[in-house]
């Protein structure tokens, strides 16, 4: 299991409550045996420190992608890859289309068998949260589109979770 980013609260006594701290930590806990935590510091640009993000791990090409979230308060729609086969190594990729709007996603999950992340939030501007569906295609061309609206969308909510079954 491989964790990255979050934040934690730290307390202010000048401002008498609480601010986050954001994290770029990337953790690593191996089941092998007794299960150890181990902090790993890759290789590569630093990226900036975030939480609320998508994290998924590629199979095919053994990496861990991070997407957007918020850094230090700010939303982000930038994409990172850690790469884990030899030294991890972090990069940034920049595909091409239109990417969905930075900021939290309510939901995102990573589909290996058409290799692509699909991320649902809701649709920009609009007052009724009906969520919006992207896609990253990680095949070929790195690439953004939207996916089509198919029939009536779930209820908005906030925070949302996904689970992908092939």
């Amino acid at each position: 299991m491989i964790i990255f980013g979050g934040y934690t609260a730290i307390f202010s006594p000048e401002y008498g409550t609480y601010i986050a701290e954001y994290l770029n930590d990337v953790w690593i806990l191996s089941l092998d045996g007794t299960p150890t935590w181990n902090e790993i510091i890759p290789a590569g640009a630093p990226r900036s420190p975030r939480s609320e993000h998508f994290a998924a791990f590629d199979s095919i090409h053994q990496r861990m992608l991070i997407v957007g979230g918020f850094g230090t308060g700010n939303p982000t729609a930038d994409i990172w890859v850690l790469s884990l086969a030899g030294t991890p190594a972090w990069s940034q990729i920049i595909p091409t289309g239109s990417p969905p709007p930075a900021g939290t996603l309510s939901a995102a999950v990573y589909d290996e068998t058409n290799q692509r992340v699909i991320v649902l939030l809701p649709e920009p501007g609009s007052t009724t949260g009906i969520p919006t569906a992207y896609q990253l295609s990680l095949a070929g061309e790195l690439a953004w589109s939207r996916l089509p609206r198919i029939g009536d969308p779930p209820p908005r909510s906030k925070p949302g979770r996904a689970v992908y079954d092939p």
